[in-house]
């Protein structure tokens, strides 16, 4: 099905981060060929189901997508546990997920800027369709889905190692979390 953007908008879109924990397994395995370790990380990624469940019934995807996307890369990294529970419960998962994307570091930002409003399209039959993906999100989880595959990034033109995409995201997710 074709559909005609808004103007000025980016028609690139992200998939919907998965929600349930079978499901999320299933994707790193299926996109990265990364396997979650289900003994370390399966509470939380109920945990973390729950919260973009809260958020999607709340009427906000697009907190949701940040949450999951964030959460997600986070495990992929291995990242604190502790700063890990705090993400689900950020007030702004978008606004955070924006932070960590375009944040100004030695390596330089990962995107140009933040997600803005959520994006419009128009079906050939007149629908309207709202993108509430977290294209920031998606850009982090992707990221260190690629570093836990062992695959060399890069960063604003420079090659990054696995070992230090996975230090600088890890690095941008604690920088700004919420307390």
């Amino acid at each position: 099905m074709s559909v005609t953007e808004e103007p000025g908008v980016d028609v690139a879109v992200p998939p919907s981060c998965p929600a349930a924990g079978a499901a999320t397994v299933r994707f790193c395995q299926e996109h990265w060929g990364v396997a979650i370790n289900l003994g370390r990380w399966g509470a939380f990624l109920e945990r973390r189901e729950g919260a973009m469940r809260r958020l999607r019934a709340a009427g906000d995807p697009r907190a949701a997508d940040a949450t999951g996307w964030l959460a997600l890369a986070g495990v992929l990294l291995d990242a604190n546990g502790r700063l890990l529970r705090r993400l689900l419960g950020a007030t702004d998962p978008g606004a955070y997920a924006d932070q960590v994307a375009t944040a100004s570091d030695a390596a330089g930002p990962l995107r140009r800027e933040g997600d803005g409003p959520p994006r419009h399209w128009t079906t050939p039959c007149g629908f309207k369709v709202a993108d509430a993906g977290s294209r920031s999100g998606w850009l982090v989880a992707d990221l260190a889905g690629k570093a836990a595959a062992g695959k060399v990034l890069v960063v604003a033109g420079s090659p990054l190692s696995p070992s230090a995409a996975r230090t600088l995201l890890r690095r941008r997710l604690a920088a700004g979390i919420p307390s």
